[in-house]
């Protein structure tokens, strides 16, 4: 990443006039990275993407972003977004905080997300197939997010789950849910910045589309199942603004993605994450959904 980020940096100051100096370096996935830089105008964040593919996400990042922003919500502004390679960089504003854990101050930072999210509603800037998407992926994976092969190869338990799962996604494919919110669909507490108690702001919006907002609380639900003082409201919050068909089918995606991420990804969370998926879907199914 080194001699690749000296170019990178060199190429932004020389297009924007700027001064920027690395002051830290992030990990990040296969195809991107980023970094802390630093320079007469204030810290920024840089990040680069390697494929054409990840350099459109970045712009509908920056095409929601401004929409959300125009609201009052908290995010950062994609500054530039711009080709260099095969793929290419995103500039943009810092904002303060540090990853939630959504535990010392977690019913408020909960309360604040919940907030934020009501300002996703109606407030769509770009095509979406919701919620065929989602259905697609539970069944057939390929959205980078769910791997049902790797569910199927790991064990019996995740392949049997991966199995009940998919039977829910199909049961419940043909929900209409709203379609003209925006969805960030990666809320996890290490997208949710906070100062103390205070969310500052809500980051990492390559993965947006646009669908419906409840997605994103029924992920954050899963994502911290095992904070039972969190989990408790986003399910209230979920019950009062998704029917239970539509929730069905948001979990099947969502546990999904987790478990098969974990297998791919993160082998230690393995255990958590099937873990959580039993007492998720005895929520499911208290709702009157056959599972």
């Amino acid at each position: 990443m080194a001699a690749t980020a000296d170019e990178l940096l060199r190429e932004v100051n020389q297009r924007h006039g700027t001064d920027f100096k690395v002051q830290r370096e992030f990990a990040g996935p296969v195809n991107s990275g980023a970094l802390l830089v630093e320079g007469a105008d204030g810290e920024r964040i840089l990040k680069w993407v390697a494929t054409p593919e990840s350099l459109a996400a970045q712009r509908n990042a920056q095409r929601v972003t401004r929409a959300l922003a125009a609201k009052g919500y908290p995010v950062p502004k994609y500054e530039h977004v711009e080709p260099f390679g095969d793929g290419g960089y995103v500039l943009m504003t810092k904002l303060p905080g540090e990853p939630a854990d959504f535990r010392e101050h977690g019913l408020t930072q909960t309360a604040r997300v919940l907030q934020l999210n009501r300002l996703q509603y109606r407030a769509a800037v770009l095509p979406a197939a919701w919620p065929a998407e989602i259905a697609s992926a539970i069944a057939e994976g390929g959205d980078g997010y769910c791997h049902p092969e790797a569910m199927r190869r790991h064990s019996p338990e995740a392949a049997a789950l991966l199995a009940e799962l998919q039977q829910l996604g199909a049961e419940h494919a043909g929900v209409s849910p709203l379609t003209d919110g925006v969805v960030h669909k990666d809320l996890n507490p290490g997208n949710v910045l906070a100062v103390g108690a205070q969310v500052t702001g809500i980051v990492d919006w390559e993965n947006t589309t646009s669908g419906d907002p409840a997605y994103d609380v029924a992920y954050l639900w899963f994502c911290i199942y095992d904070h039972a003082d969190c989990r408790a409201p986003l399910w209230r919050h979920l019950l009062g603004v998704a029917e239970p068909a539509t929730i069905a089918l948001y979990a099947a995606h969502i546990i999904i993605g987790f478990v098969s991420g974990a297998i791919v990804h993160q082998p230690a969370w393995v255990d958590r994450r099937l873990a959580a998926a039993a007492p998720a879907l005895r929520d499911i199914a208290g709702l009157g959904i056959r599972v």
